[in-house]
């Protein structure tokens, strides 16, 4: 079973498509090899060239489909299996329906108007997704939300949907998570998100604010450079800013903090809280999207309500003062979460999505 995975996003290690790419590669029970752009290729790891235009690079997705599907048709008949890990890269026409596409999360399903250009960005990346999953042998998504979400969205047929969690290496997360959280000193709080909008962040620069009973360092990984637009100084909370790093650097830094905090407004699933909680340290976050499957609901988690600083202050505030209830969670948190989403278990559920006609 030889596997070419197609994934437009594999250097940056803190977005879950990343990652899963990276895992994918280094696995030995599966024979995959990874297509992506501009890198220096390997046995496992195969580059696309791609060099925009000054005026491609807004629509640098779009005029990657062509480079793309030239390197794929030289490539596939190699392979078993064709797997997008980027929805928008593929070329229907070009390609016959064997195929198969992950949609990772839920930006594009959720396009509403707004006058700007990048509304038709994204309203064309919509449309490129469309077409792609509705022609694809296979749809494979990373919870059961969004099984649900894709499927109605572009009417895409039961038979064809499949979930499969994204899975994360547990060997890096044997040691045990030292809980030295103290109100004598700074507390450390951790953000990972790609997009920080989304994830939250300004949110969390809310509620920091309105903590001032304690002081805070807050660490944001995972970001640009603008995100140092929107984080405001105050005099009990200081700022960390490490952008894009390794997963083995997220994976340090959350043994290093007191608190992960990811209070995210949408989220197909939540690889980074998945992470946290394989790690045992204390983590606030919201129910939405896929969350709830990694959480258990909430409950190894202190749930917020998304987009409420108010309500993510209350929640920060009762796990920073109750360490009995801090190490309970972590406790029932990382059996749970070593017993179903290790990626070992994530590669036999991929063969046997593959398998079936």
């Amino acid at each position: 079973m030889k596997v070419l995975l197609i994934s437009s996003i594999y250097q940056n290690a803190v977005v879950g498509p990343a990652r899963f790419a990276k895992l994918l590669e280094s696995n030995s029970d599966i024979d995959a090899h990874i297509l992506t752009s501009n890198v220096k290729e390997t046995a496992t790891c195969k580059s696309v060239s791609l060099d925009f235009k000054w005026w491609q690079k807004k629509l640098k997705n779009y005029f990657s489909i062509g480079p793309y599907t030239k390197r794929i048709n030289e490539l596939k008949s190699n392979y078993d299996f064709l797997i997008y890990n980027s929805s928008i890269l593929v070329d229907p026409k070009r390609l016959d329906s064997s195929y198969i596409v992950m949609v990772n999360d839920e930006k594009l399903a959720n396009v509403s108007f707004r006058f700007r250009f990048d509304y038709l960005r994204r309203l064309l990346h919509r449309k490129l997704e469309k077409r792609a999953v509705q022609k694809a042998s296979k749809v494979i998504v990373n919870s059961d939300y969004m099984k649900t979400r894709i499927a109605r969205t572009y009417q895409i047929p039961e038979h064809k949907m499949y979930t499969l969690y994204k899975g994360i290496d547990l060997k890096n997360k044997t040691k045990v998570f030292e809980d030295n959280l103290s109100s004598t000193r700074p507390i450390q709080v951790l953000f990972v998100k790609n997009d920080y909008i989304i994830g939250g962040l300004l949110d969390l620069i809310k509620a920091l604010k309105d903590l001032t009973e304690f002081n805070f360092e807050l660490t944001i990984l995972g970001t640009g450079e603008e995100v140092h637009k929107v984080i405001k100084p105050f005099d009990h909370v200081t700022y960390n800013v490490k952008g894009y790093t390794s997963n083995n650097t997220v994976i340090e830094e959350m043994y290093n903090h007191d608190i992960l905090c990811i209070p995210a407004r949408h989220e197909p699933l939540g690889v980074a809280v998945m992470e946290g909680l394989a790690v045992g340290i204390p983590t606030v976050t919201t129910n939405v999207g896929g969350l709830p499957e990694v959480t258990q609901n909430g409950e190894h988690v202190w749930p917020c309500n998304p987009g409420d600083p108010n309500d993510l202050a209350r929640q920060l505030r009762k796990c920073i003062k109750n360490s009995t209830l801090r190490k309970e969670k972590s406790k029932h948190a990382k059996a749970f979460i070593h017993k179903t989403f290790g990626f070992d278990s994530v590669v036999t559920n991929l063969k046997s999505i593959l398998s079936k006609g």
